[in-house]
């Protein structure tokens, strides 16, 4: 242990020293011009999302548009189901005097009833438009 050097010794005459926390003015960068400042420059980023492609304008009939889940151009089927706007128009038309048959029309009548657009090729349910 008497082979390693110590920590605070006063060899001021050699040229090994380090100083620490000491800046000098011949380290720093000098600006090119006086009262120089540097502003960090904005960027903009875009982000572009893959949407959905979900068609919300679909009628009451088939339509052409693109399938979200297996992403083809196909022209969907479309299934008609009783929904409350179909009891509620056979409940007026029974309650107005129409009860001898004519109140069971709305259950005939396809714009009576919700819609449910379906994709032929995967069978997903492309979107359901209910009625109310």
């Amino acid at each position: 242990m008497a082979d390693l050097p110590q920590a605070n010794s006063d060899d001021s005459d050699t040229d090994d020293s380090i100083q620490i926390g000491l800046l000098t003015d011949d380290l720093l960068p000098k600006p090119t011009v006086p009262n120089q400042a540097f502003f960090p420059t904005q960027q903009h980023i875009s982000v572009v999302q893959p949407s959905a492609n979900v068609p919300y304008g679909l009628g009451d009939y088939s339509t052409q548009t693109v399938c979200p889940r297996c992403r083809t151009y196909v022209s969907t089927n479309v299934k008609y189901i009783i929904g409350p706007i179909t009891w509620l128009i056979a409940g007026v038309l029974c309650v107005f005097g129409f009860n001898c048959g004519c109140c069971l029309i709305p259950f005939c009548a396809d714009s009576c009833k919700n819609v449910e657009h379906y994709c032929p090729n995967c069978g997903f349910l492309i979107l359901r438009r209910i009625k109310l």
